[in-house]
């Protein structure tokens, strides 16, 4: 049997407290028996946070990436030269 707690205090949020049990149960050699119950904090992204009614989680894709598109753009060039 184990047991686990972990206590977060954040500026942005309240003070929130986690915790975890576990228990191992083997009644013969060959069987063996697990249970498990946690509690978990994730903190908002921006979009959750204030609402914006936008999305940050969309992929960013980059026109200059030889491996996505194997003709890039003519600007490409002077940002390879000068980087």
């Amino acid at each position: 049997m184990s047991a686990a707690a972990r206590y977060s205090d954040s500026d942005q949020f309240d003070s929130e407290t986690g915790s975890k049990f576990s228990l191992n149960w083997g009644p013969t050699e060959h069987l063996m028996l697990r249970a498990s119950y946690s509690e978990g904090f994730r903190a908002p992204n921006i979009g959750e946070l204030y609402n914006l009614g936008a999305r940050f989680d969309s992929g960013i894709s980059d026109p200059c990436n030889t491996q996505v598109n194997p003709v890039p753009p003519a600007n490409c060039a002077t940002l390879w030269r000068s980087g």
